[in-house]
């Protein structure tokens, strides 16, 4: 009988495997026949409205999930680059009549919103509407609502200009409580990475050089809500300060907005502006959908690689969302040994990370430009290890709105000996050949000695730093110097200050890698290339996409207090040429 039950239950199992095992193969075949029938694009309709939700994130490169028949829609983001050329299609797209901008709270940064108002701005010029709505108008979706015909808002939504701001998390009494005792080397009197963990405010350099930027930006705000609303941008500071216009009615009655209206009185606009009867069904396709069924490719024999430096940059493999040393370098190998790419643009998109990372993948890139011209595109930031990078290319371009600079390095420890021996009832004992053979350690203060030779460690990246950026910019030490110090600049200052070459978006870039590279016709390449759906598919199936998204929904605002609190647990021990703070300005 027992031999009975274990055959049984072996049969069973091989029942259940059989069963389970066909379904995910099923899984797999789908997604590759999805991905084999990538090519045949879903039709647009006649009429259609391009929808535009500003609530959407926007990354650099398009990320597609191929296994929507899993969860229903697409799950992915629409990269910047990708919804540029959608748009500027869409211009004479005879099937698309229009854009809707459907807003709500924006997440995404002032320099990727600067760049699509302007692709907004250009489709204008097709004579084409573009409409903007939405419960709430937050002000960076007012930004980019300014490049519309007209803005409307619920009447009983939310209106929001007030200023702009930048908050800062400090962590210091929260350590001070545990007995934690942090150990910071850091050179730039400007360079206040270290700051949430030894001060419980902003320091006065640190407040002067993030008020000057706020300053930068806040012109570039105002500049944009002026020539919309014909307002000068005194009157509007004004209006901020007074909160005169925080509900729809108020800003209507301002002539901020062009009026409040229902979605319902929206859709019927649509109607009367298509000459629709009320009972025909209006056609709005995202501008997911309308990405991959369009085809904005470009084609030549001759190539310019995009490569997309995306995130923090830090040593190793990395996870997703990070600029990791190692595949980094061997992307930028791949594209040294194909002879068909002429040219690289480096769209960096990154506040820095890892000093070692960062001169790694410098050096790749140093070698890489001596076989072809590099050009470097900045995105929302290019900041600290993320223009360090930056410094191996001919030329530079960043948009008005980039935060970049930030040339400094910063090292932290954290000392847990009395927080261990008071608050926990653990202590530590150790035998040692040699007086600091335990160096780094976490549960005992640094020695004099070893606080001199970690501040000269910092002090020699630092000039390294320097260097890297007098040889790109061909800059004197003494310049180099003053502009230095850990200071953040915008794009706007940095041109100022020889840090970049002009003002310009990805396309001004490219535009100059053709140059460099002499080509007339081109195609383009992106680098990294887009994972394959089954291997997306199956790192889902691990977890390993999805878990700091759990996390970042769980967590909500707080997720960047977690964020902070990761990078420190992982980098403690080691040098870092990171931008002060995790700069969001609202």
């Amino acid at each position: 009988m027992g031999n009975f039950f274990k055959n049984f239950l072996a049969s069973f199992l091989a029942l259940i495997v059989f069963f389970v095992g066909g379904f995910v193969l099923m899984l797999i075949i789908g997604a590759v026949s999805a991905a084999a029938g990538g090519g045949d694009k879903k039709a647009i309709g006649k009429n259609s409205i391009l929808t535009i939700d500003v609530s959407d994130a926007i990354s650099e490169q398009t990320k597609e999930d191929n296994f929507s028949f899993t969860g229903g829609a697409m799950d992915g983001t629409v990269g910047l680059t990708d919804l540029k050329k959608a748009i500027e299609y869409a211009k004479t797209d005879a099937k698309v009549k229009g854009i809707y901008l459907k807003m709500g709270m924006s997440v995404n940064s002032w320099a990727t919103l600067q760049d699509l108002k302007a692709s907004l701005e250009d489709f204008k010029t097709s004579k084409k509407f573009i409409y903007s709505y939405g419960d709430i108008m937050d002000q960076k979706g007012y930004y980019l609502a300014s490049a519309a015909d007209s803005i409307f808002v619920n009447p009983d939504g939310a209106m929001e200009l007030k200023g702009l701001a930048i908050t800062g998390t400090f962590f210091k009494k929260a350590l001070d409580k545990m007995e934690v005792q942090p150990e910071v080397f850091y050179c730039g009197k400007f360079k206040g990475a270290s700051e949430p963990y030894r001060l419980e405010k902003f320091s006065d350099p640190n407040k002067q050089q993030l008020g000057d930027l706020l300053g930068d930006f806040y012109i570039e705000f105002l500049s944009a809500i002026s020539k919309k609303t014909g307002k000068t941008p005194d009157e509007l500071k004004q209006i901020a300060e007074n909160l005169s216009a925080t509900q729809p009615k108020e800003a209507a009655a301002l002539k901020l907005i062009d009026g409040t209206r229902y979605e319902s009185d929206l859709l019927q606009l649509f109607r009367n502006k298509l000459g629709f009867k009320a009972t025909e069904k209006l056609r709005f396709v995202s501008a997911s959908s309308y990405v991959s069924s369009t085809d904005i490719s470009e084609s030549g024999d001759d190539k310019i690689a995009i490569l997309f430096a995306e995130g923090n940059i830090v040593d190793g493999e990395g996870e997703d969302g990070q600029i990791a040393s190692k595949p980094m370098m061997r992307t930028i190998r791949k594209i040294a040994e194909d002879d068909d790419i002429k040219s690289v643009v480096l769209r960096v998109n990154s506040p820095g990370g890892s000093a070692l990372a960062s001169e790694n993948i410098w050096n790749e890139l140093r070698i890489l430009h001596q076989k072809k011209p590099i050009v470097v595109s900045m995105g929302d930031v290019a900041a600290s290890g993320g223009y360090y990078i930056s410094c191996a290319a001919d030329s530079i371009f960043a948009m008005p709105n980039t935060i970049t600079g930030s040339i400094g390095v910063v090292g932290m420890m954290l000392n847990f000996e009395n927080f261990m021996k008071n608050k926990v009832g653990v202590t530590t004992d150790v035998v040692k050949t040699a007086a600091h053979a335990d160096m780094p350690s976490v549960t005992r203060a640094l020695t004099g000695d070893e606080k001199a030779l970690i501040q000269k460690g910092v002090d020699s990246i630092y000039a390294m730093f320097k260097g890297r950026v007098m040889d790109a910019r061909k800059i004197s030490q003494s310049f180099a110097d003053s502009i230095a110090q850990g200071h953040v600049y915008s794009g706007t200052k940095a041109k100022t200050i020889k840090l970049i070459d002009d003002v310009g978006n990805l396309d001004r870039a490219i535009a100059s890698a053709a140059k460099l590279a002499k080509l007339k016709d081109y195609g383009i390449v992106n680098y990294p290339e887009v994972k394959d759906p089954v291997t997306s598919f199956i790192e889902k199936l691990q977890g390993k996409k999805d878990a700091d998204a759990i996390v970042k929904a769980a967590l909500g605002e707080d997720y960047k207090v977690y964020k902070e609190l990761k990078s420190l647990r992982a980098n403690m021990d080691k040098v870092q040429m990171k931008m002060p703070f995790e700069l969001e300005i609202r």
